[in-house]
């Protein structure tokens, strides 16, 4: 299983043609980008954006991987959809700082099984 799963990951990732998004700001980071725009620092305004992010149409044809900050692990977009599940579904393979998290490594993969 693990095999299958690093052998998953290395050929998604390391695709020709396509990168890497690096959306793992923190909430005080976060923050200032919707400060700039004159929004509140909220829960609701971060998954606003972070739903902008992960739903650009053609995503997955340009990026392989995402590196999320922990509350956007477990974040639902707009709509009620889980974030990990729609970069999944685009082909996109979500990742997390390792310094921050607190749950058991590739579980999102694995709970797919």
């Amino acid at each position: 299983m693990i095999m299958r799963l690093l052998n998953y990951v290395q050929k998604t990732v390391a695709s020709p043609g396509r990168g890497i998004l690096a959306m793992d700001e923190s909430n005080a980071t976060c923050g200032k980008r919707l400060a700039s725009i004159g929004l509140e620092n909220t829960e609701a305004n971060r998954q606003a954006y972070r739903t902008l992010l992960v739903t650009v149409p053609g995503l997955g044809e340009c990026i392989s991987g995402a590196i999320l900050f922990e509350e956007t692990l477990y974040q639902s977009t707009t709509d009620g959809r889980k974030i990990v599940d729609v970069l999944v579904e685009q082909n996109i393979v979500p990742g997390i700082k390792v310094d921050k998290v607190r749950s058991t490594p590739f579980q999102w993969f694995l709970s797919r099984e």
